[in-house]
């Protein structure tokens, strides 16, 4: 269960005791000690006054009463500048110091997917060390995310404080007020955006991870890339000696595989046709990256109906005549499997990949793999996930302190470099050791990735127009209409 006390402060208490919590209310909006003061004494010596009047109307000129009130007010000036004193370090003073201090004992919860959680777990546990609060983590699939962070605010009785969510979801979830937005935070602190080096973060994945509507909710957490993942032996028994350069390439090498391999249960590429956003729209997204396409443009305006994307679209279809049998079937969990297993030449995939190829007990391959850049070295932000605060926490100041220290560049590096650590979000993390030692292929091909990159929308209405989008394609690549009709169609209704 996430904390839900917030300690008072050493101002707050003293305040308190006297009876002017209401001096540091005004102070906390901005407004001055000295005037709330004037009002507060103002206020006192007509109540001392009216209560020093004889029935007659005559004060009282007793000298016993006037010391008194003398004392009394001089205790509690005294107080008054004790008070000051502590608020003065209490909001002045080391900003990381002070987030520490505030942060032992506290207690958050996180929530992630379920192939997060070594590194969540490993995040939690440097985070007690260095501020003495505790996180638990839960985990769910990915096909939970969205409905469990819904499911949360709307309980009456939240249980998350933070949660690691896929960055096409920001939008829906930033528009909605259920995470909150770090812009003023950084705003208002630049010692803390300077820790934070967001020059370090890969291009574009900060801004395409964190920002809707010109304000950040969020900070990159785990990045997902596509890589392309082949066998040499096959490639080189047809007469490739090299993985393909470019989509072209690509197709002669699934064909000529396909056609000498098929019948025996061999096929030259595994392609993801599901019609889901993670299976086929990821498949897409690969090649429109490469011909310099987008989905959207800078001003989220639908860009289907360029050339770039019909040239994508066009690939992808001659494509699914030479893959592993029925694309249209083929999720993402399939295409693994397929090549792990040695059935298929080539796949589309991300890093963790590389980890299954790695383990002798799930690989079939041996050492006859390795991985390079999508064709034409271009980038594809097929997931990846923001860390945000959730705007239910009644820990929020805690809770940022945690998304904060997550994001830092050293942190960063260290989640990376763990066996069954997170993909980079920061190039510092894709050149460290660290990185290299642990998954040396990925690193490699993802250090040659160094051509357009290409983001998914994160608007509100971004996920039932990423279904639409995974509908035409599969109709597209069955025959069911052309390529152009799919694209027009979907562009039309993007820009509704």
């Amino acid at each position: 269960m996430a904390g839900r006390g917030v300690a008072r402060s050493p101002v707050e208490r003293v305040f308190g005791l006297l009876g002017l919590s209401f001096l540091l209310r005004d102070a906390r909006t901005g407004q001055t000690y000295c005037r709330a003061y004037y009002h507060h004494t103002n206020k006192r010596r007509a109540i001392h006054k009216e209560r020093a009047m004889h029935p007659s109307g005559r004060e009282s000129g007793s000298i016993v009463n006037f010391l008194v009130m003398l004392i009394a007010f001089g205790a509690v000036v005294s107080m008054f500048i004790v008070g000051v004193a502590y608020l003065i370090k209490d909001l002045g003073g080391s900003d990381s110091g002070d987030r520490a201090l505030s942060l032992d004992g506290a207690q958050l919860t996180l929530l992630t997917v379920d192939d997060q959680r070594t590194a969540a777990e490993s995040l939690a546990k440097w985070f007690r060390e260095e501020t003495g609060a505790r996180v638990s983590v839960v985990d769910v699939p990915f096909a939970e995310l969205l409905s469990t962070v819904y499911a949360d605010a709307e309980s009456g009785a939240p249980r998350f404080d933070a949660a690691a969510v896929w960055y096409p979801d920001l939008g829906r979830l930033a528009s909605e007020g259920l995470v909150v937005d770090l812009s003023a935070t950084l705003a208002e602190n630049p010692e803390l955006e300077a820790e934070l080096d967001a020059a370090d973060f890969l291009f574009p994945l900060y801004d395409a991870y964190t920002l809707h509507q010109g304000s950040r909710f969020g900070l990159p957490f785990d990045g997902e890339t596509h890589f392309l993942y082949y066998r040499p032996s096959l490639l080189a028994k047809y007469g490739f000696e090299t993985a393909p350069a470019t989509w072209e390439e690509y197709l002669a090498a699934a064909e000529a595989i396909t056609d000498g391999e098929g019948n025996s249960g061999t096929f030259g590429a595994a392609l993801m046709g599901l019609p889901s956003p993670l299976a086929i729209v990821s498949s897409y997204v690969n090649r429109l990256s490469t011909y310099g396409g987008e989905l959207v443009d800078e001003t989220g305006r639908p860009t289907l109906d360029s050339p770039e994307a019909l040239a994508a679209l066009t690939a992808m279809v001659e494509h699914y005549r030479h893959a592993l049998p029925s694309p249209l079937e083929t999720d993402e969990q399939a295409a693994f499997d397929a090549f792990l297993s040695g059935r298929v030449a080539m796949v589309e995939h991300w890093s963790g990949l590389a980890r299954a190829l790695n383990d002798p007990a799930r690989s079939a391959l041996g050492e006859d793999w390795a991985v390079a850049p999508l064709p034409g070295a271009s980038q594809a932000l097929n997931g990846g996930y923001t860390l945000t605060v959730l705007s239910a926490s009644a820990s929020i100041p805690e809770t940022q302190a945690f998304v904060f220290y997550a994001a830092r560049p050293d942190v960063s590096r260290r989640l990376c470099a763990l066996d069954d650590g997170l993909d980079p979000v920061r190039e510092s993390a894709l050149a460290s050791d660290g990185f290299s030692a642990a998954h040396p292929q990925v690193s490699e091909a993802a250090r040659l990735a160094t051509g357009n990159a290409t983001a998914w929308p994160t608007d509100p209405a971004s996920l039932e127009r990423l279904n639409l989008l995974a509908e035409n394609l599969a109709a597209a690549l069955a025959g069911d209409m052309t390529a152009e009709k799919a694209l027009q169609e979907t562009q039309e209704a993007w820009s509704q």
